[in-house]
């Protein structure tokens, strides 16, 4: 949990007799030492390196080229991306080295069970998790690792400290908001925490724990309940995908080039050539894109970034079905100021083209004062067509491995208007149009409550444990 310190005063004195290790003024905002002041006229404080038997920072291989080795053959080599507030390592974009370089180069940054691991250096600064397994691993020098004495302290107590407004203050205000932030190992070892009794400690660590138990369950059941959908869309129009095993050759014929215009070998990989036969047995009339719209448009590019001014959506705001306004960025222009038809309406459909590509989503009341980025299309719809289906259809697995097809590029890929136009797209009677799009949203916004829940889960008990730290509320 990150404070905001927006409402912070612009100015305020510091006395020479309370200035510290660092002249830097932010070090002193009022809105950290009155926090950190808090915590220290409630509890007793001990220092994170009073609590640990050592505390170290990783190191990236000086060989790189010949360090990293595949899975099976080496040792995780843990990043700070690689930190899950499950204190469970996400194995899947792990980098490996070898055995060799863990037990001597890296020596220093060997991983144990229960050691604290907290991001030092770029934008995960304040990430703290802790490390579970039993097996072997290596970190990289964005993290540090404080190994706890545990006869003294709870490492998950601690972690859970650190997570809190009380912990995250503290690192917040020892990063230096430099090119790269980071704190040194020095700084990480001043960090102040309480140390209360240890059936303090421990119920502190139950009641957070039992939270992400139940905060994991209801994320879990709105993860099953939007993988769902994909399989209600296609059941409902009577389509079926086969799993199709990749190979790494086949045969393309040349009525099959002629037919398709394109002559590289990824827009004729089986699933595509297997989806395109399977569409054709759709019980309902199979229509273009092209079909179906009336008008369509790319947005405006446009780069001069305000504090605030008019919302300007771009792809990252396109995200699940869903237009997403709460890391949108603002321009200087007003829509009626773009020379260009893109004007939003309530109903109007937005399509990502360019890099994270096929992303569908339905405009809002609250979107319609918004300009898209020319990464984005804007695509009116004819009267036959419920956009809710439309995006329903487009995100589900048939309408993205379409747009998949269709990208082309090398390393950004993008999606151009006509090609957009000839992906196809099953249309039902209106009836069913409707009944599909209901249970999409009815779906979704049941996911969206069961993340709140899980979110509120969270909040409510730091909210508890915090107290307890400060001594307000012990059971």
């Amino acid at each position: 949990m990150r404070e905001n310190f927006r409402n912070s005063p612009t100015a305020f004195v510091v006395r020479q007799s309370e200035l510290e290790d660092r002249f830097d003024p932010r070090y002193y905002k009022p809105a950290y030492l009155s926090i950190i002041s808090a915590i220290e006229r409630k509890c007793e404080l001990k220092t994170l390196r009073e609590i640990s038997t050592s505390i170290n920072s990783g190191a990236t291989p000086l060989a790189k080229g010949d360090a990293y080795v595949e899975k099976d053959r080496g040792i995780p080599f843990i990043r700070s991306g690689d930190l899950t507030e499950e204190n469970i390592i996400n194995y899947v974009d792990v980098l490996y080295i070898k055995r060799e370089i863990h037990d001597k180069a890296l020596k220093r940054s060997k991983l144990r069970k229960n050691d604290l691991l907290i991001a030092i250096v770029g934008a995960t600064i304040g990430k703290v998790s802790i490390f579970t397994d039993e097996r072997e691993a290596n970190i990289n020098q964005a993290i540090a690792s404080a190994r706890l004495k545990e006869e003294t302290v709870n490492p998950l107590y601690v972690l859970h400290f650190l997570r809190s407004k009380f912990g995250q203050v503290q690192l917040d205000r020892l990063k230096r908001p430099v090119a790269r932030a980071n704190i040194n190992l020095e700084e990480v070892g001043q960090i102040k925490i309480p140390i209360p009794s240890r059936p303090i400690q421990d119920h502190v660590a139950e009641i957070m724990e039992e939270a992400y138990k139940q905060r994991k369950e209801k994320l879990k059941e709105a993860e099953y309940l939007l993988a769902g959908i994909n399989d209600y869309v296609l059941d409902k129009l009577g389509i079926g995908i086969p799993e199709v095993v990749e190979k790494k050759s086949f045969v393309v014929t040349l009525k099959d080039l002629k037919a398709g215009k394109r002559h590289d070998v990824f827009y004729y990989l089986p699933k595509y050539l297997n989806l395109t036969k399977v569409l054709e047995f759709s019980p309902y009339p199979l229509k273009t894109v092209s079909d179906v719209i009336f008008s369509i448009a790319n947005g405006y590019d446009y780069r001069n970034y305000v504090e605030m001014g008019t919302p300007y959506l771009r792809v990252e705001n396109v995200i699940s079905g869903k237009i997403f306004l709460d890391k949108v960025l603002f321009i200087d222009k007003s829509i009626n100021q773009i020379n260009k038809d893109i004007k939003l309406d309530r109903g109007d459909v937005l399509f990502t083209r360019k890099g994270s590509f096929g992303r569908v989503a339905v405009v809002e009341e609250g979107h319609k004062d918004c300009v898209i980025s020319s990464e984005i299309i804007r695509i009116k719809l004819m009267d036959e067509i419920n956009p809710y289906y439309f995006s329903a259809f487009m995100n589900s697995k048939a309408g993205f491995t379409q747009s998949e097809r269709k990208a082309v590029g090398a390393m950004n890929y993008s999606i151009s208007q006509p090609e957009l136009k000839t992906i196809k797209i099953p249309v039902p009677p209106i009836e069913i149009q409707n009944e599909i799009a209901k249970e999409v949203k009815k779906r979704k916004e049941r996911a969206g409550k069961l993340k709140q829940e899980a979110e509120e889960i969270i909040k409510q008990a730091k909210e508890e444990v915090e107290r307890m730290i400060l001594g307000e509320e012990i059971d």
